[in-house]
């Protein structure tokens, strides 16, 4: 099974620099799909992506950590890209999205 939720976990246990800076909030996730290799192989796991979140919530620089093949590793990317993150600071409120 392809987790997203791993993604969103560890932005969550992210240690910021400054005590004033909030960890990202996802806002809006669309679960990958399998591609059909990896369904004919009956292929399961966890691809494991780096990514920086732009300050108005947007996925940049998206790197494969681990990967599956099969074309999950593409299929998680696509599926990051269109995630909606909020971030912000904490102490002034200000929202990048």
């Amino acid at each position: 099974m392809l987790i997203l939720a791993a993604v969103v976990a560890a932005a969550q246990a992210q240690t910021f620099p400054s005590p004033n800076i909030s960890p990202p909030k996802v806002i809006h996730k669309v679960d990958p799909q399998y591609s059909k290799e990896a369904l004919d192989a009956g292929l399961e796991g966890t691809v494991v992506l780096s990514v920086v979140i732009s300050a108005d919530g947007r996925a940049l620089d998206i790197h494969v950590v681990r990967s599956l093949g099969k074309g999950l590793d593409q299929k998680a990317i696509e599926c990051l890209g269109t995630m909606d993150v909020q971030t912000g600071d904490v102490q002034t409120g200000n929202k990048g999205r």
